[in-house]
């Protein structure tokens, strides 16, 4: 199925005693559809997504723009400058408090951490989440819109390893029983141990290249070219990409965990070099 990569961008600002604007941040949060970048009902989910989230923001958080990407297969992008400002009169001190969430796959085991920096000063007390009815009603309205139109991106978990027995200099991998990967497949490499009787444990990401036969293949590993040397044991998996939808309760939804998240800078900076035509 396609996938289509939207990604909202977002600009923090800090404020002195008499309102203006000090010090600027920026943090970005993507989300992933099962429409074409050019279905216009992505930009109709985009924009109720962006509004939703617009809403939850203090006054000093804003979204200006946005970003979508085909990723799967990968393809064109496109950037939008559309801006959503706040909806809320309340302020941010600090733009890396945040709020958690664990979001689970409708239909799999996957299961990842979802986090949503900009949260509201009056929302946090003595470290945690203080419920208010309205603002309540602001998160369960955006995880609406995350649970009806959205999905996240996944490691398909269900495939299955296959043991390494011994991994040659030039990629050459020779498995336990066989491994049922075929020319092309991006794969993980985990856990081999490179001789001196310590697990590596590190995964290598990598390509097959060639099938010998059920259990001998050659892997290419990606941004390294040959292997760092002849290794032994560990496993072979093949890397499959899943789309699952969001699952998670309303209760849940307002019973976020409040942690630390960095921000980077801002997206409005000057950009720019010297140059020494006149």
């Amino acid at each position: 199925m396609p996938a289509t990569k939207v990604t909202l961008l977002f600009n923090h600002a800090t404020k002195d005693a008499a309102g203006n604007p000090i010090r600027a941040a920026g943090h970005s949060e993507s989300y992933y559809s099962n429409l074409a970048i050019d279905n216009p009902q992505l930009k109709v989910n985009w924009s109720a997504l962006a509004v939703a989230r617009a809403a939850m923001l203090p006054a000093n958080i804003s979204i200006i723009g946005s970003r979508y990407q085909r990723v799967d297969p990968v393809g064109a992008s496109r950037s939008y400058d559309t801006v959503y400002p706040p909806s809320t009169s309340a302020e941010n001190d600090l733009p890396g408090i945040a709020m958690q969430w664990t979001v689970r796959a409708a239909a799999t085991f996957n299961q990842k951490s979802l986090i949503l920096p900009g949260v509201p000063d009056d929302r946090v007390r003595t470290g945690e989440y203080r419920a208010v009815a309205n603002y309540n009603a602001l998160l369960v309205a955006f995880f609406n819109q995350l649970r009806a139109n959205w999905v996240w991106r996944a490691k398909d978990r269900t495939i299955s390893k296959a043991k390494i027995v011994t991994v040659a200099a030039n990629g050459v991998v020779t498995t336990a029983r066989p491994h049922g990967l075929a020319v092309n497949d991006f794969v993980h490499v985990q856990s081999t141990n490179a001789g001196n009787g310590i697990p590596q444990l590190i995964s290598y990401r990598g390509t097959v290249v060639t099938v010998t036969s059920p259990t001998v293949l050659s892997v290419l590993l990606e941004g390294r070219g040959g292997w760092p040397e002849p290794s032994q044991l560990g496993t072979i998996q093949k890397e499959l990409i899943i789309y699952p939808s969001f699952q998670i309760t309303d209760d849940e939804v307002t019973t976020p965990r409040i942690i630390h998240r960095k921000v980077g800078s801002n997206f409005l900076r000057f950009r720019g070099r010297r140059t020494r035509n006149h």
